[in-house]
């Protein structure tokens, strides 16, 4: 566990034991008294957003027949309409539904 974690959980420990209080509302107590700590922490904790990127064939493996197809739709959408990658990628599913579920079905490797 990371140092402002463990020290938010230390403290928020001993508040409830010295209080009385539940754990829940010894880390909002403590939250409250150490607003930068438990920013800190939750930094610490939260898993930084995902950066969505144009798929390559360095980034997955091979690409099935939907795929590529779904993809080269998207492509073409974001070069032809000038907008974003996941702007073009709701455009191309929802202009091409059947392409999009084979698409995800072969991502995920789902059989449904």
């Amino acid at each position: 566990m990371q140092r402002a974690t463990s020290e938010f959980i230390r403290l928020a420990k001993a508040k409830a034991e010295d209080e009385k209080l539940s754990f829940s509302e010894a880390l909002l107590a403590v939250a409250r008294e150490n607003p930068q700590l438990a920013s800190d922490s939750r930094a610490e904790v939260i898993k930084p957003s995902t950066e969505y990127l144009i798929p390559t064939p360095e980034r997955q493996g091979p690409q099935g027949p939907a795929t590529a197809e779904f993809l080269r739709r998207v492509k073409a959408k974001t070069q032809e309409d000038g907008v974003t990658f996941s702007e073009a990628l709701r455009s191309v599913a929802r202009d091409r539904p059947i392409l999009a579920s084979d698409y995800r079905k072969e991502v995920t490797n789902s059989k449904f």
